[in-house]
Formats: structure tokens, sequence, C-alpha cells
């Protein structure tokens, strides 16, 4: 199954999970303690047993920006679920930038940042994404106690396999 390497910036915690589901464009990963990552396409929707999970994520037309190689703005929600078992929703305003193809070990890639700002909060999402549209690496928002989740091919001694700088 293949296998993807997952780091939290909040902790530092470093995880590998394996595909256990693909299926109308969403991937389902696992790691061995239980805890889990759903993307569609590429772009994370759902964490859980991380700790103050992201219960859903909306990512609005991001997924056609991808598709179109167009920046622009777009809007994202994101659903949390608190201790007394509400739910939180933040919603972002989120401007996206497409830079141009550059060469990659795997080949070539385009580098997209996706700035957002909320009410209370600001964040940047980063993905590295291959010219077959596969999203080979990123940083995505969680929440605030999590912080950034960056995921890329498992290297054996060696960094994600198109490294990307995250700041927050």
């Amino acid at each position: 199954a293949p296998r993807l390497l997952a780091t939290l910036s909040q902790t530092g915690a470093r995880g590998l999970f394996r595909q256990v589901s693909a299926r109308d464009g969403l991937t389902e990963w696992r790691a061995r303690d239980g805890s889990g990552l759903v993307f569609r396409s590429g772009i994370l929707v759902r964490t859980y047993a991380l700790g103050h999970d992201l219960h859903a994520a909306e990512p609005g037309d991001l997924l056609a920006r991808f598709a179109s190689g167009q920046g622009g703005r777009t809007t994202r929600i994101h659903r949390y679920i608190d201790g007394e078992n509400r739910e939180i929703v933040r919603a972002f305003v989120c401007d996206v930038t497409i830079g141009p193809e550059r060469g990659g070990p795997g080949g070539a890639v385009r580098d997209i940042t996706e700035r957002c700002a909320g009410t209370d909060m600001d964040f940047t999402n980063r993905y590295v994404r291959a010219r077959s549209g596969r999203i080979v690496s990123s940083a995505q928002w969680v929440g605030p106690e999590v912080g950034y989740l960056r995921t890329g091919p498992p290297e054996i001694g060696r960094p994600a396999i198109v490294p990307i700088a995250v700041t927050n």
C-alpha cells in the first residue's frame, strides 16, 4: 500500500501513514496508532485521533484553481468539534498563487500558495503539485492547537521528495 510521511508543526510529532482507501476522489491514510488523515485530491479535509482534529474542511473551488493553473480568490470553511461536542465553524477568504513550472526530482512541479484570512486567525497552506495533478508534498493548516500538517513521500534518511518551507 502507498505510504505517506506526516509531521505536525506544533509538536514535531512524525508518523508514517498507509493508504487504507481511495474512492470518489477521497484518500484515507491511517497510522499504526489509529490516527488518520483524509484528503480530497491532495487537499486535507479531515483528521482524526491527532487531538484537536479538523472535523471537516470545505476548500471551495481550490481544486478547480489547481486544475486550471489560475490563481485567484476562493473561500474555505473549517469545522471543529469542541470539548462539549459542539461544532465550531471558521470561515476564511483565501488568495491562491500558482508558480511557474520548475524541475523536481520526480519531474516538473509547481509551487502553490494558499494564503487564508479569517476573523481570528490567518494561515498559509503550501502545496507542491506535479504535472500529473498529484500533490507530492504539502504543508496544510489543521488548527491553532495542532498547527500545520506537513506531508510527503517517505524517503529513508532523506526529507520529502520536494522540500517545502513552512512559515507560521
